[in-house]
């Protein structure tokens, strides 16, 4: 059974019956939500899976659970018309592979890769899909993340500091898992994540606020441009908005990125 409503982050919020995920461990999911958001212009569709307790160390299931949420996501989408997937079940022909710097890709009848991206916070799985020809990337951030010493000069550079951190030290956590979930979620969306690129060359510059949502867009230092020459020609745009303790992040890249897989 599945029922829809408005999310408070505006998106279209479907709650989906765990049993759709598959897992013969239904004890695992206590809640799952199937969303959509628009990223710039284009739709995209990710997911909420809320775990009874923390799974997060467990590789197996972990793995398990990334490919069955990532599998029910390309089922919803319209993609899902493609020869060898069907709109009313969970196709054997699609599956996770990933590339050398372990970025998840959905592959279909190996002959088509999806990109899709995860990301972990306590006792809840994110998922996002994307259109083929684009790069996904999801990431959430709770502020206990950046409490104490953190140091902040390391991870962000001084636009993003005129531009985000402007009320007082206290405000400081909040903020900087703001900004670094729109971070992550680029260089996922790239395919590199933080193993080609330093969290610096990577700003966060915001665009405007609508209701609860912040979106931005990314830029990149010239060595990144260098590296990346396709981040010259696209769009990178990122949604923000708070989910509980943590923000989320999705970021979409129109393009694809030459040597990231796909």
């Amino acid at each position: 059974m599945e029922s829809a409503k408005r999310g408070k982050s505006g998106a279209t919020v479907s709650s989906d019956s765990v049993a759709e995920l598959r897992l013969g461990q239904p004890e695992v999911v206590r809640d799952l939500q199937v969303r959509s958001a628009l990223v710039g212009d284009h739709p995209v569709l990710y997911a909420r899976a809320t775990l009874s307790c923390r799974q997060k160390r467990d590789a197996s299931l972990r793995r398990t659970l990334q490919e069955q949420l990532a599998k029910l996501l390309w089922t919803r989408s319209a993609s899902s018309s493609y020869e060898g997937t069907s709109s009313h079940g969970i196709t054997h022909d699609v599956r996770i592979v990933r590339t050398i710097l372990n970025r998840p890709l959905l592959r279909v009848s190996d002959r088509r890769c999806a990109s899709v991206s995860f990301s972990w916070t306590t006792g809840v799985l994110w998922a996002a899909l994307s259109d083929e020809g684009t790069g996904v990337g999801i990431d959430a951030s709770e502020a206990a993340e950046f409490e104490g010493p953190y140091p902040y000069e390391r991870v962000f550079g001084e636009p993003e500091w005129g531009a985000w951190f402007t009320g007082g030290r206290e405000t400081y956590p909040e903020t900087a898992a703001l900004v670094w979930s729109g971070k992550e979620a680029v260089v996922k969306a790239i395919g590199s994540g933080f193993h080609l690129i330093a969290p610096r060359e990577v700003e966060i510059v915001p665009c405007d606020t609508q209701r609860d949502q912040i979106r931005c867009r990314a830029g990149f230092s010239n060595r990144v441009l260098e590296r990346f020459p396709e981040l010259r020609r696209a769009r990178t745009c990122i949604m923000s908005f708070k989910e509980s303790r943590a923000w989320l992040s999705i970021a979409l890249i129109e393009v694809h990125i030459e040597g990231m897989g796909g």
